[in-house]
């Protein structure tokens, strides 16, 4: 019986490992943050503040994969304010999530959309875009 993508577990090294194989021509355009809740969600700078995807990561298993093409920092933040499907503002102050952004600058942009579409695919998240 094949493996339920969902429940799989992903290591924040592997979901890197994962980007990296894939996106690594791009390797020097793309910063990587982990962001750890709930005081830093906001303060992580202002490459963080760029446009890029973001992964909501908790205990190993990938919540939510999204995009911005603006302020990905920013954007995933948007979804423990408003609880998307009800199951986000639970990890606003639970120490084992985090908030995976790749930011790339505004000129490379256009990349999220390939980031996002990439990660959602391999990673299944439990909250589907």
């Amino acid at each position: 019986m094949a493996e339920n993508q969902s429940a799989r577990k992903w290591s924040i090294a592997e979901i890197r490992k994962l980007f990296s194989m894939e996106f690594g021509v791009l390797e020097e355009r793309v910063r990587f943050f982990e962001v750890e809740p709930p005081a830093n969600w906001l303060k992580t700078g202002d490459d963080a503040a760029r446009p890029g995807v973001y992964v909501y990561w908790h205990d190993g298993r990938v919540v939510k994969v999204g995009r911005s093409l603006t302020n990905a920092r920013k954007r995933a933040y948007q979804h423990i304010q408003h609880d998307t499907q009800g199951k986000m503002k639970v990890l606003e102050n639970d120490p084992n999530a985090r908030i995976l952004l790749f930011t790339v600058s505004l000129e490379d942009c256009h990349w999220a959309a390939a980031f996002e579409i990439f990660l959602e695919d391999r990673l299944h998240p439990a909250i589907p875009t």
